[in-house]
């Protein structure tokens, strides 16, 4: 954070891009970069957006802080005037590619990775009050906080929301959550109620697991990004298995942050119902294929892939799967699907501009 704010005192530098993986803690760094600037009264006006257009009406020393940028923009396009002829003008953005930021025109660029275990371990310490002088001897509660800490990965997202899980519950609550993480999969821990999750596969904003349990999604309300693969597939080719699974897809219902998913379905009827899928703007979505020998693990290159195997046009309007049309890349439909013809109705007048294979 220091070389941050150093870059933010260089008259020469108007944009500065910080990447790296989600959950690393670059959004808590932006905040953190906001609120010294602002005890040192920087800048007249400091602005925070995720992304999304802004408009600069006043004059003056102006930070702008973009947090978690998807692709490049035109700042000039989005209301932020920059650059020699808006010397005023600062810009911090934040990305998980570093390909977005470079072609954003960065002045100075920063990576933001995980942690050390010193580091993660340091953190913990100073958010669990322990002081150095009691780990000199730490006691059996203390070593298993110290395994847990490393199974965090070093990700500071997840350091943190295991604390915020365990932090008023005794040891026996603190192994249980051990073993689950060692065994690499998410599962409620009904001592804590909350969820305990393998970093850094999965976060608070990331989830990747090969065994999802009931509960666990909904109460992950600001999930931004999930990769399952296929697998819920896999789970209904065990007859008894499709009804829990379907109850647990059903839970995709409360991710109304969504912005990626991968995941693939048996058949439509298990499309969860009141998904907000407006906001999703990464996908890999495939309904009604049955064959999945080829593409068993999730996909965390997301091709704007649609594949629908369905009996009628009006199962995708049904849906809502129609509003990922004008972002579909690869649109693979059924020949035989009715209603075919009007599929083009179901975009705007722009039509399919992002289309570049179709497959029937």
């Amino acid at each position: 954070m220091n070389g941050v704010m150093e870059a933010l005192t260089d008259d020469s530098i108007y944009v500065i891009g910080i990447c790296g993986m989600g959950g690393v803690g670059k959004t808590t760094m932006v905040k953190e970069v906001a609120k010294k600037a602002e005890e040192k009264k920087m800048f007249d006006k400091i602005m925070m957006s995720r992304g999304t257009r802004i408009k600069i009406l006043t004059a003056g020393r102006i930070l702008v802080i973009l947090d978690d940028v998807w692709k490049r923009l035109g700042l000039n396009d989005i209301g932020i005037p920059c650059g020699d002829h808006y010397k005023g003008c600062k810009i911090v953005m934040t990305s998980r590619s570093e390909d977005v930021c470079i072609g954003m025109d960065r002045d100075k660029n920063f990576k933001v990775g995980v942690l050390s275990e010193k580091e993660a371990w340091n953190l913990f310490k100073e958010m669990a009050g322990i002081s150095n002088g009691s780990t000199s001897h730490p006691t059996d509660l203390q070593l298993t906080q110290m395994a847990v800490v490393k199974e965090c990965g070093g990700l500071l997202i997840a350091i943190v929301t295991v604390w915020r899980a365990l932090r008023c519950k005794r040891k026996p609550s603190w192994d249980s959550a051990l073993e689950q993480m060692r065994k690499s999969m998410v599962k409620n821990i009904t001592e804590v109620g909350e969820k305990v999750f393998k970093p850094p596969k999965l976060s608070y904003n990331y989830l990747e697991t090969q065994r999802i349990y009931p509960g666990v999604l909904s109460s992950l309300l600001k999930l931004e990004e999930l990769y399952v693969g296929t697998t819920f597939q896999q789970c209904c080719k065990v007859e008894e298995s499709k009804e829990g699974a379907k109850a647990i897809i059903d839970e995709l219902a409360s991710l109304s942050n969504l912005v990626a998913l991968d995941i693939a379905l048996v058949n439509i009827t298990f499309w969860p119902r009141g998904l907000v899928v407006e906001k999703v703007k990464k996908f890999n979505i495939v309904v009604g294929v049955t064959d999945f020998d080829y593409i068993l693990d999730p996909c965390y290159s997301l091709s704007n892939l649609l594949e629908l195997q369905v009996q009628n046009v009006s199962d995708i309007i049904e849906t809502s799967l129609n509003l990922l049309l004008k972002g579909t890349e690869i649109l693979d439909v059924n020949s035989r699907t009715k209603g075919l013809k009007i599929l083009c109705d179901l975009v705007d007048e722009d039509g399919f501009e992002c289309l570049t294979k179709l497959s029937l």
